[in-house]
């Protein structure tokens, strides 16, 4: 017998621990399914409380819009697949942009007004 054969007990131990792992698998892609699942309906239940307020909403990550609310489509005069991967400080004026970048780097909470500016090139107050 070579050194590297293994025993039909060492075949069928190696067997029952690889069962495991697919089972441990398994459950880890069910898990992920129904967090995916789950990451889904909170998107639709955003998108519907948001595209039904009266105000552009977005959420930034990254320093990049993520999810914006077709009102800030409208309020931007961009179509809804423009806005969203852009860079947010490309929807804020020059003369804002400093203001902007210090209250993101500080997680400024409370709102503050800006000078925006839309996809004409048309400026207006923003909070």
């Amino acid at each position: 017998m070579k050194s590297n054969d293994k025993t039909r007990e060492q075949l069928l131990k190696e067997i029952d621990l690889l069962k495991i792992k697919i089972t441990e698998l398994e459950k880890s892609e069910t898990k992920r399914k129904q967090a995916e699942g789950a990451l889904a309906e909170s998107e639709l239940q955003f998108r519907s409380l948001s595209d039904a307020s009266m105000e552009g909403i977005g959420i930034i990550q990254d320093g990049n819009v993520l999810i914006a609310n077709s009102k800030s489509s409208e309020i931007f005069g961009y179509d809804h697949f423009e806005i969203i991967g852009k860079s947010m400080i490309e929807f804020v004026a020059l003369e804002s942009r400093n203001l902007v970048l210090k209250n993101f780097r500080e997680k400024f909470k409370k709102p503050f007004e800006i000078v925006a500016i839309r996809k004409n090139g048309s400026k207006f107050l923003a909070e």
